[in-house]
Order: structure tokens, then C-alpha cells, then sequence
């Protein structure tokens, strides 16, 4: 199938009624579509938005649990730092004071005091004067010397041990300076199972980062990310860059989820950020199913409304059109007796339906004048010519005859030869005059027609064909009675005369048969040939006429009087053409 086929038929599709009438449904409806796809969708950015609000309060509240974990560390170090003198550190401050503190706050694994230098003077876990341990280079140690204030970080207490997050706090001298600087530990372990408090939704992800991009806490699989640097992981970039923000970004497993992250405030710098990520598809489930349920209910509604255009408009409107379409092609076609056959009604269908059967009904009335006017006209040109018949033949032939025995007469009594001869000459063209008239006198109306009958006068025809046409004609009848009225009976002779001449002329056939025969309250009469034939038009139409009485007109003045003309013929085959008329009741 060419694209020009599938162009043309694409058109003839959208040309039909239907068609049209659904497109004028599309461009009722669309202005509406347009409307509710808007409000659907300022719809689901306020969901979005709602989303993007419940995630950020869960990161702020995952935040403010943290961040009530390192304020109760701050006390205890502030308490801690004025509770004694840097200078006064004793065995049992170590052993004892610290041991039985770390006992009281059951989530921390050490406590301690560091010099300015960053050696480790006490803790928990070791003895005094332990110089072993320096944490001058820790971060976090170093941001207390510079802020004079509590600050936290991650690292290593004592080498060899686990990282652990550290709280740090300066004990200071009358003159603002450091004395001596407090520690508190805690283990990431310890962390996380902080963190799995936190309520979070289904599949999502919980984040603890240091500035330096080092994980301090992660759910789920803590073990896997814990403790490790991700500065290049997507969200932590994000984090590190914004540091306060909800946005849609990669998390550390490389799965997409909406995230909301915040620094954790506290008295002090901390240097920390949690973030909790909520799986894209989650976070927007719920307003995609909205939207999504309205678009699905918008397409029911549209296609709900094409189809009700689709039958609806077959029941009520479509049909009501064919069936005028088809009462004008079968008034078209001749039958004249053709209605709509709807009820009219006050619309605009019915109103034309009623113009129809009206104008209908007064075509088949015109038409039955014309019938009979025709029948008139025929029986009129019928009487007519058996009254120049008649005259013909009473007064033309009558003196043409009376004219050839006074011719005899003076034949008889001519003396000489010559006046013989010419007398004589005289009387052949006298008689060959009367023949002529006679044969004039059968083809204007045949006597036999009307003193010996229809079927004596076909008899008669066929005859005449065989003797000036040398045909081998014959004529068969089915010996029923046929009582027809006088207009048929002449109009059927003279279209069966039309026939033979037409056989004569143009079929070059050897053959011919006349049939006459009875069929319930018809006559019907056959010509058939064995001439070379002729491709019969469809429908019937474009038959030519022959010495202007040809097969179309025929047909018509058989119309006139109910009649009709069938013809059977093929090239090469020969033709059989047959008169229909109705017989006299």
C-alpha cells in the first residue's frame, strides 16, 4: 500500500459525518483536558512540595536528635572543666573521677583532658603522663585553640583503637587562656544505633558526614560506608557545596532519591551534616498516582464522549442520513415511489426528511401525469396514423388503382404500338406506386394488427424480415390469450419493427426468432439474433438510438405504460432483447 493510498483514505475517513462529528467532540473537549492536565499538575507540584517539606522536617528532626546528643556532651565537658585544675591531675582523677563520669553517660566510650600542646594528660582508658599519645594534629583539636570554644570531630583518641566521633571543650585561665582542653568519645557504632532511632520512611537513606567528606554514620549498611571518605559520592558534594538544601541527587549506593540535608547546629562548631534521601519513586508515588488517575479518568471521559459520538451518532443522526441518501438514490434510479420512511418530527432532520417525501411524492404524481399524457399521446399517434392510413388507402389507393384499370382500358383500345408501350409504362409505375402505399400503409399501421391480432401481425413481421432482410426468421408463440390494450399493442409492434430493422442493420446475423409468450399479467415479446453482439452498459445506460427510435427510447415509452427492456447480449454471442408490457385486465 502506497503512502498516497494511505493519504487518500485517511481523508475519505476524516470527510464522513462521523468523523467530523467526533473531531468537533476533540475540540469541545480539549479546552477542558487543557484546564484539568493544568490544575493536575499545579496539583502535584504542591504534592511535590509537600514531599519535599516532610523530608526536610525528617532531616531537621534526625538533626535535632544528634544535635541533643552532642549538647548533653557539651555540659558534661563544661561541667567537667570547671569542676577542677588542669594543674591538680591525679591518679584517681584518671582512674576513678573519669571512669565513674564515662560510667554515668553509658553511649560514650572516653573522656579525657589533653594539654595545649595536644598531649593526652588523662583519660578513661589510659594513665597520666602518658606522652605516647600526641593529638596536636587532629582537626578537631586544633579548631578548639582557635575558636576557644566546644567544637567535634572524628579520629583516634589512642593508635591502634577504632575512629570514634569526639567532642572537645578548653578549660580556660582567668586571662583567656587554654589551660587544658576536655574530651568526650564516641564510638560510630554507638552512633548508628543512635541513628536506627530515628523513624525513617521505606528504603530511604540517613547520612552523617564530617566536613572532610569521612562518614560518620550511615543507614542502611553502615558497615560498608562507615568510617570511609566519599568526597567524590554525588550528595556529598552536594552537601559539602550547599550545605543546607533539598534537591533530587545520587546517594551513595548510586540510587536516585530526593534528599534533604542540614548542618547540625549546636553551641559550637561541629562541622557535621545529616541528610535523609527518600527514594524518587516513593517520594513522588503518591503524586504521579494522582495525576496519572486523573489523566486515566480524563481519557475515559473522552473516550466515553467519542463513543456515545460514534453510536450516538449512527442511532440519531447517521441513520436518519442514510436512509435519505438512500430514498434519493432510489429516486434517482427511477422508482418513484421512493420515501424516506422517517418520522418527521420538529428537528431539522425531520424537517428535511417531510421536504423530501414531499418533493417525492410530487415527482411520482408528475410522473403519472406523464405516463398518461405519454399513454394519450401514443393512443393519439396511433389513431392517427390508422386515420392516414386509412385514408391512404381509401382515397390514394383507391384512385391509383381506379387510375391502372382505366390505364388497361386505354391499353386495350390504343392503336399503335408505341401509345401501347408508353400506356403500359404508364401503368408498371401505377403499380409499383400501390405497392409502395400498401407497404407504407403496413408501416404506419398494420391492417393485420388491428383485423387479425398482435400475434398475427409479429407473424407477419418475421415474414417480411425473412423475405427484405433474407434472414432466416421464424416466429413462435405460446398460443395463450394476450387482450392488450390498443396504445401497448402499438407501441409493442412498432419497437418489435424497430428491433428487426435493427438486427437487419447492425447485428450481420443469419438468425432471427420472434417470441411472443405470457407471463402471469404480462406479454412478453423477444428478439433474438445471432449477430456479433455488444457489451450491454451498466445499469442500462448510454443505449444509442437507431432511425431515431433507438433501445432508450424504447425503453422510456415502455416506462410510460409499467413496462420494461431487458437486454442480454455479449460480443461475438448474439442478442436477445425482450419487451415486458402488462396485459389488459
Amino acid at each position: 500500500m502506497t503512502a498516497v493510498t494511505i493519504r487518500l483514505r485517511g481523508f475519505r475517513f476524516f470527510s464522513s459525518l462521523r468523523a467530523r462529528f467526533g473531531l468537533l467532540v476533540l475540540v469541545a473537549i480539549i479546552p477542558i483536558l487543557l484546564l484539568t492536565l493544568s490544575r493536575d499538575l499545579a496539583e502535584r507540584e504542591l504534592a511535590i512540595s509537600d514531599v519535599e517539606d516532610d523530608v526536610q522536617r525528617s532531616a531537621q528532626f534526625a538533626a535535632v536528635v544528634q544535635e541533643q546528643l552532642i549538647e548533653g556532651a557539651r555540659q558534661v565537658l563544661i561541667a567537667l572543666a570547671k569542676s577542677f585544675d588542669p594543674a591538680e591531675i591525679r591518679p584517681d582523677l584518671c582512674g576513678g573521677t573519669l571512669v565513674q563520669i564515662l560510667a554515668e553517660y553509658t553511649r560514650f566510650t572516653n573522656i579525657g583532658v589533653i594539654s595545649p600542646t595536644g598531649d593526652l594528660l588523662c583519660s578513661a582508658s589510659s594513665s597520666p603522663g602518658d606522652v605516647s599519645v600526641n593529638l596536636a594534629h587532629q582537626p578537631w583539636f586544633q579548631r578548639v585553640l582557635e575558636t576557644h570554644d566546644f567544637t567535634a570531630g572524628s579520629g583516634k583518641i589512642i593508635e591502634g583503637t577504632r575512629s570514634t566521633l569526639n567532642f572537645a571543650y578548653p578549660r580556660l585561665d582567668p586571662h583567656g587562656r587554654i589551660q587544658a582542653v576536655l574530651f568526650l568519645s564516641l564510638d560510630l557504632d554507638q552512633l548508628n544505633q543512635l541513628t536506627s532511632e530515628v523513624q525513617l520512611p521505606e528504603n530511604a537513606e540517613f547520612i552523617m558526614i564530617t566536613r572532610n567528606g569521612v562518614v560518620l554514620a550511615c543507614l542502611p549498611d553502615p558497615e560498608k560506608w562507615v568510617g570511609k571518605s566519599v568526597q567524590e559520592v554525588p550528595i556529598v558534594k552536594a552537601i559539602l557545596s550547599r550545605g543546607q538544601d533539598v534537591m533530587e541527587v545520587a546517594g551513595l549506593d548510586g540510587v536516585g532519591r530526593l534528599y534533604a540535608f542540614t548542618p547540625l547546629r549546636a553551641s559550637g562548631d561541629t562541622e557535621l551534616y545529616v541528610t535523609i534521601g527518600i527514594p524518587t519513586s516513593t517520594a513522588y508515588a503518591q503524586a504521579n498516582k494522582g495525576l496519572v488517575r486523573h489523566l486515566v479518568q480524563l481519557g475515559l471521559v473522552t473516550l466515553v464522549a467519542l463513543l456515545a459520538v460514534w453510536f450516538g451518532g449512527d442511532i440519531f443522526i447517521l441513520r436518519k442520513i442514510k436512509a435519505l441518501v438512500g430514498a434519493a438514490k432510489r429516486l434517482s434510479a427511477g422508482d418513484m415511489k421512493s420515501r424516506t420512511g422517517l418520522a418527521y418530527g420538529s428537528s431539522e432532520l425531520g424537517g428535511l426528511a417531510r421536504a423530501f417525501d414531499e418533493m417525492a411524492e410530487s415527482l411520482e404524481q408528475r410522473a403519472l401525469e406523464m405516463r398518461t399524457l405519454a399513454s394519450q399521446l401514443s393512443l393519439a399517434e396511433e389513431r392517427e396514423r390508422r386515420r392516414i392510413a386509412t385514408e391512404l388507402h381509401d382515397r390514394v389507393g383507391q384512385a391509383l388503382a381506379m387510375s391502372k384499370i382505366h390505364l388497361g382500358a386505354l391499353r386495350e383500345t390504343s392503336k399503335s404500338p408505341e401509345q401501347k408501350a408508353a400506356v403500359e409504362q404508364v401503368r408498371n409505375l401505377i403499380e409499383q406506386a400501390i405497392q409502395d402505399t400498401r407497404s407504407l400503409l403496413f408501416r404506419i399501421s398494420s391492417p393485420i394488427l388491428y383485423e387479425l391480432g398482435f400475434e398475427a401481425a409479429l407473424e407477419w413481421l418475421t415474414e417480411q424480415a425473412q423475405k427484405q432482410h433474407g434472414l432466416d426468421a421464424r416466429f413462435e408463440d405460446d398460443k395463450q390469450p394476450k387482450p392488450l390494450d390498443d396504445d401497448i399493442r402499438g407501441l409493442l409492434f412498432q419497437a418489435a419493427n424497430e428491433l428487426v430493422v435493427n438486427v437487419a442493420k447492425h447485428a450481420h446475423a443469419k438468425n432471427l426468432r420472434i417470441v411472443a409468450r405470457r407471463e402471469e399479467g404480462f406479454i412478453l415479446v423477444s428478439v433474438i439474433d445471432d449477430g456479433v453482439g455488444f457489451e450491454v452498459p451498466a445499469g442500462g445506460k448510454g443505449w444509442g438510438r437507431a432511425d431515431g427510435f433507438g433501445l432508450f427510447s424504447i425503453r422510456e415509452r415502455l416506462g410510460f405504460v409499467n413496462g420494461t427492456l431487458r437486454i442480454e447480449s455479449r460480443k461475438g454471442e448474439g442478442t436477445c432483447v425482450t419487451l415486458k408490457a402488462p396485459l389488459k385486465p
